[in-house]
């Protein structure tokens, strides 16, 4: 936990404008956690900078940002093909030269149903909807100082999963997924109104278990488009070990 807290600082350490992030990674598989009861897991994968998904004239490249999410999740198997899934995730992180300056902070609390749609032998098909609600702040370290930027964001996530069991320890995954969110912004107290963002991607992963733990790794694409800009495309990572029980 100490690592990918680690990680998460060190990832946001190059932000100094607004940043509000959104959990993008997977780590997801079709297979229903029956026979287990519950399942709980921890991650750190890229996340997505929603407050970077309207082009901005002032900045030159208008570069999507991006972080280490460290994430949390618990499920809870309520039937033999459904699964209760609920996730938390986190980043801190600093900027503004040495000494810092700046300080932001993203907490993303997201709750879905995954439900084995079919399975045939050896692959498993599966999809998982999900609701989120996105809160963060950035402001200035001086404690005179108001909060810059406040952000609220509520939306919904779709993810369609096929798995292969390609032997007792190893399971392997890929997914299609997609975003839609709603983000309000407040600049100094004064509301700035909302907006709407769209996203999607695909990812892969493998995961390897042994008895009653996982590991998983994750590597994909992410597409994002631009409000008054250019399509842009992200790569995604993250990695994740977890228990059932």
């Amino acid at each position: 936990m100490r690592f990918l807290r680690f990680l998460t600082c060190v990832s946001c350490l190059m932000f100094l404008g607004g940043c509000v992030f959104l959990n993008i990674a997977s780590q997801e598989t079709a297979v229903p956690i029956h026979p287990s009861k519950t399942s709980v897991a921890i991650s750190a994968g890229t996340s997505l900078d929603l407050d970077d998904t309207i082009y901005d004239p002032d900045d030159e490249f208008h570069e999507i940002d991006s972080a280490l999410m460290e994430n949390y999740k618990v499920g809870i198997s309520l039937h033999r093909k459904l699964d209760l899934l609920l996730n938390m995730g986190i980043t801190n992180g600093s900027g503004g030269g040495v000494p810092r300056t700046r300080k932001d902070q993203t907490q993303q609390y997201k709750a879905g149903l995954k439900y084995l749609i079919w399975q045939h032998d050896s692959s498993y098909y599966a999809i998982y909807p999900s609701l989120y609600q996105i809160k963060a702040t950035n402001w200035d370290l001086d404690p005179d100082e108001l909060k810059d930027e406040e952000y609220k964001v509520e939306g919904i996530e779709t993810q369609f999963i096929y798995s292969y069991q390609a032997g007792e320890h190893l399971l392997g995954s890929l997914i299609a997924r997609a975003n839609l969110s709603k983000l309000s912004k407040k600049d100094f107290g004064v509301d700035m109104g909302e907006r709407n963002i769209i996203n999607f991607g695909g990812r892969a992963n493998v995961q390897f278990s042994w008895r009653f733990i996982h590991q998983t790794t994750e590597i994909g694409l992410e597409v994002v488009p631009v409000k008054n800009g250019n399509l842009q495309l992200m790569p995604c990572y993250s990695i994740g070990i977890g228990l059932k029980l």
